[in-house]
């Protein structure tokens, strides 16, 4: 009750020595799953779906061979504490959660918020997975994010806020974006990704659908070679 699942396929970069998932380097496509908040106490933890299908999942002859479970990225949103209960519930059949808990607010280019959920972190570190917040903004015709000095503001906005708490990433989930913002958005995930690298952090980033030939929507602003190449996982 309460929650709008939609599958979704999350693209891994890979590499023989690191990654999103450690001791796992053959798997390259992983079933996630996103709840979309509908009103109010309907905004639900969005790991059923990706849960019930996870056991059906039949693996490569790679990961048969290793016996490794399937891995799973799961974004989690308030429901008035029942997420918490089903997070305790299912917690260590899941390589990252992705909390829903910061908006960037274009006009000061802060970030809403607050502290993470202490109870959310101390599961993370009992039941063994990685917290990567997401990070949500509506750009629309703002002009943030078309100049240089508009996105080193953002970067630092976001990089602070992760050194700050000692997050292992963040995941970033910037819409309605005009298509002219093509090149503006891949040098945001760009730079963006190279920051936080460089605090030994990670960076998912959320990108719309491409589902037809000639793109001409908010879509079109997503480069999925080029952000791919760019971050560590790219969700559409």
């Amino acid at each position: 009750p309460g929650i709008d699942s939609t599958s979704r396929t999350l693209r891994a970069k890979r590499s023989a020595s690191s990654g999103p998932f450690p001791g796992d380097t053959s798997m390259a496509l992983i079933l996630t799953t996103m709840a979309r908040c509908l009103s109010g106490r309907r905004r639900a933890l969005a790991l059923l779906a990706a849960l019930a299908a996870a056991p059906a999942l039949q693996p490569s002859d790679a990961q048969a061979a290793t016996k490794r479970a399937p891995k799973l990225f799961a974004f989690y949103s308030r429901v008035g504490g029942a997420e918490l209960t089903r997070l305790e519930q299912v917690g260590r059949r899941i390589s990252i959660l992705a909390p829903n808990w910061y908006a960037l607010d274009n006009r000061t280019v802060t970030l809403r918020g607050g502290a993470p959920d202490p109870r959310v972190m101390a599961l993370s570190r009992t039941l063994g997975f990685a917290v990567w917040p997401v990070v949500n903004a509506t750009v629309g015709s703002s002009k943030l994010i078309d100049t240089a000095d508009g996105r080193a503001k953002v970067v630092a906005s976001i990089t602070a806020l992760a050194a700050v708490h000692g997050l292992a990433g963040i995941t970033l989930d910037m819409e309605s974006l005009q298509p002219g913002k093509r090149e503006a958005f891949t040098a945001l995930v760009r730079y963006l990704s190279g920051e936080l690298h460089r605090q030994g952090r990670r960076l998912a980033v959320y990108a719309l659908r491409r589902t037809y030939t000639e793109v001409r929507t908010s879509a079109y602003a997503y480069d999925w070679p080029k952000i791919a190449g760019a971050a560590d996982l790219l969700l559409g």
